[in-house]
């Protein structure tokens, strides 16, 4: 059979050139949009994939007992007297202006006026810690994914033997997001708009707010409990310098990580979290009973999981 040659003009050529061009362009275009289109399910709650982390802590002496006092009152956060800032009414998470002391010249706010769970007062104690966390749900609800696999064992100031134990997240925050739950690599506390301001801006590797129990002495004394722990970078300063809690301006001065362990006195019913003492069984000097307990672990273990 004879070939026979088809002749093709000059502007054929040409449209066929541009008609490949307009080929190769929407296969690209096709291939960034699927990317950005994944990208963005990433961010998608309940298609971002789990992130679990494990803290394993061992029986040691390197924990702390905080004891109530003021907390100073950073003015990035709270204002200034004639600017006050951070005065939000929901218990423990803002400080109402009639609440804090103001400097000699009236330029300044210093301290909280009463006592808070976030002082520099410390006891030492022994204690382990256990728990892993997973971080499923993105964004609060009526029902959350998140697990929580919780326990604590510690020594108090007293010599009581105590023991947390939590396998509940909460779904919902009543004043703040609590991401269902469980929360991994962000920053919470301080400006944030998440969790107390007395707290410093910190990163937090893991943490959550869950439903617990609090043993003494083996002897349950506070059911349905709330519990919010955070594994973060450390936010306060060496022992033989005072073990200092610091504004947010110094975090990032300080090296390694803390597990904060903090019971504030709320309860949670059907009807949503309410004000209950912690019943810790803990004198203070002036006679009353301790009605919080915040516990910071310097040594945190091994830790595994997703962390940044």
């Amino acid at each position: 059979m004879r070939s026979i040659a088809i002749p093709v003009s000059a502007q054929q050529l040409k449209e066929n050139a541009r008609r490949v061009r307009a080929i190769v362009v929407t296969v690209v275009l096709i291939s960034l949009l699927s990317t950005v289109l994944n990208l963005a399910l990433a961010q998608v709650p309940g298609v971002v994939p789990a992130v679990s982390v494990t803290v394993e802590a061992p029986d040691n002496d390197n924990v702390r007992w905080v004891l109530p006092g003021p907390r100073g009152l950073e003015s990035g956060v709270f204002g200034t007297p004639a600017q006050p800032l951070g005065f939000e009414a929901a218990p423990d998470i803002g400080v109402a202006i009639e609440a804090r002391l103001v400097s000699e010249d009236g330029s300044a706010f210093t301290t909280t006026a009463g006592m808070t769970p976030h002082s520099d007062n410390s006891a030492p104690i022994s204690g382990r810690i256990s728990f892993s966390v997973t971080d499923i749900t993105a964004v609060d609800g009526a029902d959350t994914e998140d697990e929580i696999d919780f326990i604590s064992e510690f020594i108090g100031p007293n010599g009581d033997k105590y023991r947390i134990m939590v396998d509940k997240a909460l779904p919902r925050g009543p004043v703040h997001p609590f991401f269902g739950g469980v929360v991994t690599n962000a920053y919470l506390h301080g400006g944030t708009g998440i969790g107390t301001k007395p707290q410093p801006r910190q990163f937090v590797y893991a943490g959550f707010w869950g439903v617990g129990q609090l043993y003494r002495n083996g002897e349950l004394v506070a059911d349905n409990q709330l519990v919010h722990v955070m594994l973060s970078q450390r936010v306060r300063t060496p022992l033989e310098d005072g073990y200092r809690l610091v504004f947010s301006d110094e975090v990032n001065q300080l090296s390694g990580r803390q597990v904060h362990v903090i019971l504030p006195p709320v309860t949670i019913t059907a009807t949503g979290p309410q004000p209950r003492p912690v019943p810790t069984g803990f004198n203070l000097p002036n006679g009353q009973e301790q009605p919080f307990v915040h516990l910071m672990f310097d040594d945190v273990g091994q830790v595994t999981g997703g962390l940044r």
